[in-house]
């Protein structure tokens, strides 16, 4: 009865979800315990609750015009080119 109460006072419990859990709990417990466990032995346990993520699917590629593609790769252009600057690095054309 003391492990019905403490067991349903704390979880709101699973079955799909908590099944693999409650058994790693109960393997754990199998090779640290010598007497039967405490119910909060068994509540500490339990792994954490497995967080489900949420994906987003990435929008597409924007069709983008000839012109626009070209002022896009100068713009990354001009970017990198500040970042070697900004760090005093030279490239290797700029030895020459």
């Amino acid at each position: 009865m003391a492990w019905m109460e403490a067991l349903t006072a704390v979880e709101q419990w699973d079955e799909t979800r908590d099944l693999p859990r409650i058994e790693q709990a109960f393997v754990s417990l199998a090779a640290n315990c010598v007497d039967w466990p405490k119910p909060r032995q068994f509540l500490d346990s339990l792994p954490e609750i497995p967080v489900k993520r949420k994906y987003f699917h990435a929008l597409p590629k924007p069709e983008l015009t000839p012109e626009q593609e070209k002022a896009e790769r100068e713009r990354r252009e001009r970017i990198v080119a500040a970042q070697w600057e900004a760090l005093g690095w030279k490239r290797k054309h700029e030895d020459a």
